[in-house]
């Protein structure tokens, strides 16, 4: 049987979905698999903070950043805290970097790009 050939934009040891601490981390592996779109999912509402103590509600901005690797089948994922300032100029800075960048809510039933 022959062996099936590895494409180049796939990591040495694929790992299947990666989660990113750093915005810095996720640009940089998302740049070395050559991918052109990032999702930035959002959401701003009241809520539970689950890592307070006891229980804890207040408004809660938070947004992650995805993005498929094809070859590999991974998702790559880095969960992020911030309010509308700081989500629009992180998709400003994707832009610039090349990133097609799709901002979602979990409210909507479409896309903004």
């Amino acid at each position: 049987m022959p062996d099936t050939p590895i494409s180049p934009n796939a990591p040495a040891n694929p790992s299947g979905d990666r989660d990113f601490s750093t915005v810095e981390q996720f640009v940089a592996e998302a740049q070395e698999l050559r991918l052109t779109t990032v999702v930035l999912a959002w959401k701003e509402e009241y809520g539970q903070v689950l890592d307070a103590p006891g229980v804890v509600y207040e408004q809660l901005a938070q947004f992650s950043l995805l993005a498929y690797h094809r070859p590999t089948s991974a998702i790559l994922r880095c969960h992020q805290h911030g309010n509308t300032v700081v989500r629009k100029a992180l998709v400003e800075r994707l832009r610039t970097l090349g990133f097609t960048v799709e901002e979602r809510t979990r409210n909507e039933m479409k896309y903004r790009t």
